[in-house]
């Protein structure tokens, strides 16, 4: 009998201990929880507005859809919302990196799309920056960094709205500029009829820019 009583109370002793066990799990995961729900306002806020960024010194707009688009980017990492972020005095959040080249980060993340620079010296600072913030699309192969290298009128900003709305797997070439092929209707068409798809750019006296695309090729009847 006496055995059975010290197995009852082995027993009994494991038990309180699990019982202390579960509650302790149940109070932490409570605590969890209660935790999640203080923040989620917090972090839906935070995601719902446009984000300044001072990247060495130079102001940045975006937004946290853009910043958290490549998973891998440390960006995405930084603004999760799962680390408490505060803007400084001047609502911007502070990056200490070269802004240099962080315009085509940044258009890399809002398009997907990659223009590189034509200087070698540039194009390695660049692809040291992409290290940074562990962007592997400019390591990888191919990438464009060319395709508008004679255009006067299209900067990078602007191609990379081409490549966002036109893909970035295209050819590229410029088959007429009026500054140098001639004003007339019958210098554009000697320069672009037959040639297929063609995007047209045009600037104003205004210096407004505006174009279009078409599929069908150009012809003078």
């Amino acid at each position: 009998m006496a055995a059975e009583s010290d197995s009852f109370k082995e027993a009994a002793d494991h038990l309180v201990k699990v019982q202390a066990l579960l509650a302790k799990e149940t109070n932490k995961t409570k605590a969890e929880r209660d935790k999640l729900e203080r923040d989620f306002p917090k972090v839906h806020e935070f995601q719902g507005k446009r984000i300044k960024l001072n990247v060495g010194g130079k102001i940045f707009v975006t937004t946290l859809q853009t910043l958290t688009k490549d998973p891998d980017c440390k960006l995405a990492s930084v603004f999760s919302g799962r680390f408490e972020m505060n803007p400084d005095e001047d609502g911007c959040f502070f990056v200490d990196r070269d802004a240099k080249h962080f315009r085509r980060i940044l258009n890399y993340l809002r398009t997907g799309q990659i223009v590189l620079p034509e200087r070698q010296s540039e194009l390695t600072e660049l692809l040291l920056e992409a290290e940074f913030y562990n962007i592997k699309a400019f390591h990888e192969e191919p990438i464009s960094n060319a395709s508008f290298e004679s255009s006067t009128l299209l900067d990078e900003d602007k191609q990379a709205c081409l490549f966002e709305w036109l893909g970035k797997r295209q050819t590229w070439n410029v088959i007429y500029r009026a500054s140098r092929d001639g004003y007339r209707a019958a210098d554009f068409h000697r320069c672009c009829d037959g040639k297929g798809e063609t995007v047209s750019v045009v600037k104003s006296t205004g210096g407004y820019l505006f174009g279009g695309y078409t599929d069908v090729p150009w012809t003078s009847q």
